[in-house]
């Protein structure tokens, strides 16, 4: 039978004609794309008012893959429709490169490219983006969510090696990746796309899959810092260290696997990291430049570090919330002292030393000028204790070696509210003689308002220190003219009878201060415990 063969050119010449035009719509497009991205860098490099984003190669499959239908000819509208097949689109990864690498000038290249690098092929890198603290938790969904695709992609490939099924065994999987991807913004699941990678070695995608993993546990410490506000700690710029290693780790990882130029939350990363070591002043020591890259394949032993580090700041922290509570119970006590009988009284003192004894003990220094200025204008009204905890024996006599150059309000105020009746009585006892006065440090303004309250002839102020031998008071109190020997218990390491042998052996009365040095309250102690002594002396 006869067969018409001009029928048959005829269908095939408009096919091929339609073909041809798609094709140069396509070219037209991807050439559309490259003037683009030439004019976008072009503005770039010219000082602007507003940075202006550049294309990111993570976009450029999608665009690449893509044919809208209003880019095809009226003329082949009629024809058969053919259905555009993208075999090898991992080429526009390259041809994106190329084209990108030559509208990259000196000064945009700087920052990426290794100073001994100068002959063959360079990969280029997409601008760092500026991100906000605000952008890190996306960013780390967006990590987790890559890492699993990666997983998948080699999980894929030793299933579809096996020749199994494809609509129940990989599909259902596929398809949830998708779903899950829609879920976040900017989320483009590249290493899934029909143009991903296809390594000879599918362990490369455990590797990357490890790197995404590790990028995402350094951004949920970093979140975690951010939160309670450590910015400006040591533990931070640490952690900012580790973040700096994961995310070059990711993008060595990205090019071995020969990937798109870059990551686009990789970019993300780095962007942060170079902004926040800008705003908050950090020198970030490392992996922040090509000719310093991290080793993707030790991203397990970088995963160790980063979980050792997450123990040992939130150890930290625990002690930080601890230390805020306990501080804030002793303020509390501090407050409500005013409204308490004297027995309820010492029982707060009690609890309250064992609190400071705990914070001591825990590693706070007995000089912390919170805890200094929390119990400075409580210190006179500490009761006689029978035992005092070494933490806060500590802490009350960095006080009192704090006052002894800086005199407190509170002996100031209290100094001018003395009674005169108790001044007049002791002064009329000591006027003219000498006191000694064993116990703390020295306070200049202390001892000159005790001898111009008592009119001595002097005040005889012995320092103290743990372990003193007491040897050295004995000449003190021998001497004719000391009228009485004053003990500040508070501040002394040794006992009360130890001081009292001296004072039975020479005859002088010995005056216990469980107070503070102003001149009420030691009048006061000199009359309850002595008068009777200095009346008969």
């Amino acid at each position: 039978m006869a067969y018409d063969w001009h029928h048959w050119f005829a269908s095939a010449a408009a096919e091929f004609t339609a073909l041809t035009q798609r094709l140069e719509a396509l070219e037209a497009r991807v050439q559309q794309l490259v003037d683009e991205n030439r004019a976008l860098r072009e503005e770039l490099a010219r000082p602007a008012a507003t940075p202006v984003e550049p294309i990111h190669a993570d976009e450029i499959p999608g665009a690449a893959a893509i044919v809208a239908e209003s880019t095809i000819p009226a003329a082949a509208a009629g024809a058969a429709p053919i259905a555009p097949v993208l075999r090898d689109t991992s080429t526009l990864f390259r041809g994106y490169a190329a084209e990108s690498a030559r509208t990259y000038s000196t000064a945009e290249s700087r920052d990426f490219e290794s100073p001994a690098v100068s002959e063959g092929p360079r990969r280029p890198f997409v601008r760092w983006l500026p991100t906000s603290d605000s952008e890190l938790p996306m960013i780390e969904a967006r990590c987790r969510l890559k890492a699993e695709a990666c997983r998948w992609a080699e999980q894929r490939r030793r299933l579809l090696s096996q020749a199994l099924d494809y609509r129940t065994e990989v599909e259902p999987k596929d398809r949830d990746l998708i779903w899950q991807a829609k879920q976040l913004p900017d989320c483009f699941l590249w290493m899934c796309h029909s143009s991903g990678p296809n390594p000879a070695d599918p362990s490369k995608w455990l590797v990357l899959a490890g790197c995404f993993e590790v990028l995402a546990d350094a951004l949920a410490i970093i979140r975690k810092m951010l939160e309670d506000a450590e910015e400006s700690s040591e533990s931070f710029e640490q952690a900012v260290d580790l973040l700096a290693e994961a995310q070059s780790a990711l993008r060595v990882a990205v090019t071995q696997l020969e990937g798109p130029p870059t990551d686009h939350d990789q970019a993300r990363v780095f962007g942060w990291l170079k902004s926040v070591a800008m705003q908050r002043q950090i020198f970030i020591r490392r992996h922040m430049r090509l000719d310093d890259p991290a080793d993707p394949n030790r991203w397990s032993e970088l995963g160790v570090r980063l979980a050792e580090f997450q123990v040992q700041w939130e150890e930290g922290r625990r002690k930080v919330l601890h230390r805020k509570k306990t501080i804030g119970r002793v303020r509390y006590k501090l407050s409500q002292l005013h409204v308490l009988s004297p027995e309820d009284t010492v029982h707060a003192w009690n609890s309250i030393a064992d609190d400071i004894d705990e914070l001591v003990r825990g590693g706070m220094p007995p000089s912390n000028v919170e805890l200094r200025d929390l119990l400075i204008e409580h210190v006179d009204e500490l009761p006689e204790m029978a035992l005092m905890p070494k933490g806060f024996q500590l802490t009350m006599r960095e006080i009192d070696r704090f006052l002894t150059s800086s005199p407190s309000r509170a002996e100031e105020e209290n100094e001018v509210a003395t009674g005169p009746d108790q001044l007049d009585d002791v002064a009329a006892m000591l006027a003219g003689r000498a006191v000694v006065l064993i116990g703390g440090d020295r306070r200049p303004h202390a001892a000159e308002a005790l001898e111009r309250a008592f009119q001595l002839s002097e005040l005889i102020w012995i320092d103290t220190r743990a372990h003193e031998s007491i040897s050295g008071f004995e000449p003190y109190v021998a001497r004719p003219e000391v009228a009485m020997v004053l003990l500040a218990i508070r501040w002394s390491s040794h006992s009360y009878g130890e001081v009292q042998d001296f004072c039975r052996r020479y005859d002088k009365p010995l005056v216990r201060l469980p107070g503070g040095y102003n001149p009420r309250q030691v009048a006061a102690q000199i009359l309850q415990q002595c008068s009777q002594r200095l009346v008969t002396q």
